[in-house]
């Protein structure tokens, strides 16, 4: 939804992970679904929906929403410390959710 705020505020707005990968909330904690960065939110949400079992679980947790969601935006989520500099320096406002991300 921040996406569609900032945006109808007349504001360019992008966002990044930036962890390693791609981590969805699974059955369990111990168990999340891990995706590479640049993974489509399509393929992803084919992937947790691959079964009907699946798919009702992924809906019920709210994932498969999320995949849509990310889909609406961008085809793929990037990860921020995979961007070149010369990018990142065109940005006026950087939103972090992890002090890692300075690092």
């Amino acid at each position: 939804e921040a996406h569609l705020v900032l945006g109808n505020a007349g504001l360019t707005v992008e966002s990044y992970g930036t962890g390693t990968t791609v981590r969805l909330p699974g059955r369990s904690a111990m168990e999340p679904r891990v995706f590479k960065f640049g993974t489509p939110y399509e393929e992803m949400h084919n992937s947790l929906a691959a079964t009907p079992d699946d798919e009702a679980f992924f809906i019920h947790n709210g994932v498969l929403q999320l995949c849509r969601r990310g889909a609406a935006v961008k085809l793929a989520p990037q990860r921020w410390q995979d961007m070149p500099n010369n990018f990142i320096a065109k940005h006026d406002i950087v939103i972090a959710f992890e002090e890692r991300i300075f690092d």
